[in-house]
């Protein structure tokens, strides 16, 4: 068996193959509906959430996106479950990781400052209305997490 000098494992990865990940973090609202934002940059509406940067972790990535998109830090989300995405129709494979970031009281959802540059609002619906207003992934990944969500327990799936 060779060892790999540290030079011959980078090269070797290099050539591995990668996928994306993000985070999501799913909020709800006291009527249980779940908060969507509005971006700058898609049609579609989108759940907060966004791009895994390197060396952080998916709780971390949904800390901080949390705190970039919504303007306030959550301490513990909890871990919903993993939605792995094939490669579809020029988007890349992906891993998504999905955490409950809870459940907002007014003065909470008060304290929403969204990120101008990524964001122009933001606002709380039912599941059949995320289903419609979001991508074709967002509404089935919320739909699994949200029945996870109320059996406390968390889920894998794959998104074809």
């Amino acid at each position: 068996m060779k060892i790999f000098t540290p030079e011959e494992r980078v090269q070797y990865l290099a050539k591995r193959n990668r996928k994306l990940m993000s985070s999501t973090v799913i909020f709800l609202d006291e009527a249980d509906k779940v908060l969507v934002l509005e971006t700058t940059y898609e049609e579609n509406w989108e759940v907060p959430g966004g791009g895994i940067e390197e060396n952080e972790s998916p709780l971390e990535a949904a800390r901080r996106e949390t705190k970039e998109e919504l303007g306030f830090d959550i301490k513990d989300p909890k871990f919903v479950g993993v939605d792995y995405r094939h490669t579809q129709k020029g988007k890349e494979e992906m891993l998504h990781f999905v955490f409950f970031g809870g459940v907002l009281d007014k003065s909470k959802i008060n304290q929403i400052k969204l990120q101008p540059e990524e964001l122009k609002a933001y606002k709380f619906v039912d599941l059949e209305e995320v289903y419609k207003i979001c991508g074709p992934n967002i509404g089935p990944r919320v739909g699994r997490a949200l029945g996870a969500i109320r059996t406390s327990s968390s889920i894998y799936w794959d998104s074809k």
